[in-house]
């Protein structure tokens, strides 16, 4: 018999309906934060503290749970969500992972039952660009397709061991471990092995094949996955996943048009047109920073005292061209960018971190006074030795500075 588990199936509100909600700013008691998460609004915590789309629909509407290890996470229905970020439009949740084993005892494979998610009847996409289907085995086909409704989709892939040796830690391309992308737009999806593919003959070895939708950024194949229970219990059985959301199911021209309605409220804030399926986003517009679904919240940015570096481990790994593809903006020769490039051997930072690397270092050493260096600089090299200590990201930090420097 086919078992169904649904994640946020209906999203049912046990909260009390209500005309749509008021701003922040019009409820100072609203709690901004559960545990070490910061929750900004259009999401929020109670009534009248986040957007309210509609009756059934509580993509924005939040809890702040204490569970069991004693610490408070966030939940949207029962699903825990672990960030949100408001420029990207997105949510990263939790999500179960699918497993398919051997039983030693019954000597024979557990029951091979189907497990789907719905997210219908919310503001919620799946990323396409985030997040891909991922299978874990020595002898496992598995498939990720539509659930009842939403766009008609199927795609899978197949993991298989040849040799134990073969294996090899942080690679998933078919070896113990495969990935598929999935396609834009869909909001549901189910899970389900293929019967003609499974572990009884490698159970000595691999008892278990597991699938999931997963952040791609955040999966790294380790063969215990295969070999021990070691997916499992590393992760509690949740995996990240990351949601696409939008705060309207308008375009932007359509959306403003209904200023009473339009969710970009903040001044120097601007409409983003969802790239995954209908609707739209707020950005503050650039050189602003803040929450654009609030008053007058996106702010001014100084980049000289406001420089970050959110580059992660996940951003890491991008070809030498990098840097000269953004050579242009401080309007170098290539010859120029191209020696300082082969100077440094710079093979480290992905596009998106050498981009801001060289734009807020060009913004500070423009806004600086002439007769004092750059108060980015120090910070640039600090951030570059990151939380992972890579010599090769300092050489090329320094070598991005020089190239400012030398225009």
């Amino acid at each position: 018999m086919l078992l169904t588990l649904t994640i946020i199936a209906v999203l049912v509100s046990a909260r009390p309906g209500a005309a749509t909600a008021p701003r922040p700013s019009a409820a100072p008691s609203c709690q901004r934060r559960c545990g070490d998460m910061e929750i900004p609004y259009p999401f929020g915590i109670g009534r009248g503290c986040y957007l309210y789309t509609g009756e059934g629909d509580t993509t924005f509407g939040l809890t702040c749970n204490l569970t069991a290890d004693g610490t408070y996470k966030t939940f949207c229905y029962e699903v825990e969500v672990i960030g949100i970020s408001l420029r990207r439009g997105q949510a990263r949740v939790r999500s179960d992972i699918r497993s398919w084993c051997y039983n030693r005892t019954s000597m024979s494979m557990d029951e091979n039952n189907g497990w789907w998610v719905d997210f219908t009847d919310s503001q919620f996409r799946l990323s396409d660009e985030d997040n891909r289907f991922t299978v874990i085995g020595c002898n496992s086909l598995a498939y990720v397709g539509s659930a009842n409704t939403g766009s008609k989709y199927m795609t899978g892939c197949m993991a298989t061991c040849p040799a134990a040796g073969r294996l090899e830690n942080g690679s998933c391309s078919g070896m113990g471990c495969c990935q598929a992308a999935i396609p834009r737009g869909i909001n549901t999806y189910e899970v389900q092995f293929d019967d003609r593919f499974n572990t009884s003959r490698t159970s000595g070895f691999s008892r278990c094949s597991y699938a999931a939708l997963v952040e791609a950024a955040a999966f790294d194949f380790r063969i215990t996955y295969v070999t021990d229970d070691d997916f499992m219990e590393s992760t509690g059985g949740k995996a990240p996943l990351v949601l696409d959301w939008v705060v309207g199911k308008e375009t932007c021209a359509e959306a403003a048009r209904n200023t009473t309605a339009y969710m970009c409220a903040s001044s120097n804030s601007e409409c983003v047109d969802s790239r995954n399926g209908p609707g739209y986003l707020c950005n503050c517009s650039r050189g602003y920073d803040g929450n654009p679904y609030v008053h007058d919240v996106c702010q001014d940015v100084n980049e000289c005292t406001s420089f970050k570096y959110p580059c992660s481990a996940a951003l890491f790994l991008e070809p030498v061209s990098t840097l000269l593809e953004v050579s242009s903006v401080l309007a170098l020769t290539r010859q120029e960018a191209t020696l300082t490039v082969a100077r440094a051997r710079l093979i480290i930072l992905n596009l998106v971190c050498t981009w801001q690397l060289v734009l807020a270092s060009a913004l500070c050493l423009h806004d600086a006074p002439k007769e004092e260096p750059c108060r980015c600089e120090t910070e640039v090299l600090q951030a570059a030795r990151g939380p992972l200590v890579v010599r090769g990201n300092e050489i090329k930090a320094r070598a991005v500075l020089h190239i400012v420097h030398q225009g």
